[in-house]
């Protein structure tokens, strides 16, 4: 039996962070970095997969505005 992984796209990325990102802030969560982390440990994928999918751009389109 296969089991199939899930693809994670750009827009999962801009998904998940339009979401968690609608949260209050508590501390410095909505920094890059435990974002990142956090992003890793939702969608079960190293940072460097994430990073390679679009993170950084997503981020900084959505908190940026760029």
């Amino acid at each position: 039996m296969r089991i199939r992984k899930t693809l994670i796209t750009y827009d999962h990325v801009v998904e998940f962070l339009k979401n968690r990102l609608a949260q209050p802030p508590c501390g410095n969560d909505h920094d890059f970095m435990p974002m990142l982390e956090e992003g890793s440990a939702t969608f079960k994928v190293s940072m460097d997969v994430l990073l390679k999918k679009g993170f950084r751009k997503a981020y900084r389109q959505i908190v940026e505005g760029l």
